[in-house]
C-alpha cells in the first residue's frame, strides 16, 4: 500500500525538482548548526539542551534503524528506481525527519515560530518520500522520536544543563 504513493510522485519528478528537494533536504546541515549559534548568542538557556537532543536522536534513531533494518523503499522497488538508491543505510524511521523535528519543541512558546520551523521540518520530512529514500511510515515515526526527544530535551533543560554545568 505504502508503494502506491511512489508511484504516484514519479511523474511528479523533474531535474528543477530533484535539485530544489535535494537543497530542501539536505539545509537542516546548515540550519540547525545556525540555530544552534543564535542560540548560543542570544545566552538562551536551551543550547545545551538542544545540543543533546540533537545527538540524542541521531543516537536513538541509528539504533533503531539498526535492529529494524528495513531496506529503503528505493532499494525494493527496483521498476521505478533502476539505479537503487543515493543513500545507504536502513529506512525506518528517518533519521532526517527525525533531526529537524528534535528541535521543534524548542519554539514551543514562539507560535509564529513554531509554525514556520514546523512548515520547514514537515518539507524536509516530504522529501525524504520524494526521493524514494523512505516509506511514509518511516517519516511519521521520525516526526514522533525527534518531537518526543526535544520535548524530553526542554522539558528537562535545568537537569542537563547542570550536568553540563555551563550556566
Amino acid at each position: 500500500m505504502q508503494s502506491e504513493i511512489f508511484y504516484s510522485i514519479l511523474p511528479l519528478r523533474t531535474a528543477f525538482m530533484d535539485s530544489f528537494m535535494h537543497l530542501l533536504t539536505e539545509s537542516y546541515l546548515i540550519l540547525i548548526p545556525l540555530l544552534i549559534l543564535y542560540f548560543a548568542y542570544k545566552k538562551d538557556k536551551s543550547v545545551i539542551p538542544l545540543i543533546v537532543a540533537i545527538l540524542l536522536t541521531v543516537s536513538v534513531v541509528t539504533i533503531i534503524k539498526t535492529v529494524v533494518a528495513e531496506p529503503r523503499p528505493c532499494d525494493v522497488l527496483l521498476e521505478l528506481y533502476p539505479d537503487g538508491c543515493t543513500d545507504t543505510g536502513y529506512s525506518f524511521p528517518s533519521r532526517h525527519t527525525a533531526i529537524v523535528f528534535s528541535v521543534l519543541p524548542f519554539f514551543v512558546g514562539n507560535v509564529f515560530y513554531f509554525i514556520v520551523y514546523g512548515l520547514y521540518a514537515l518539507f524536509v520530512a516530504l522529501t525524504r518520500v520524494y526521493f524514494g529514500l523512505h516509506y511514509p511510515t518511516d517519516i511519521i515515526a521520525g516526526m514522533i522520536f525527534g518531537y518526543l526527544i526535544g520535548y524530553f530535551c526542554i522539558k528537562h533543560k535545568e537537569k542537563i544543563d547542570s550536568i553540563f554545568n555551563i550556566y
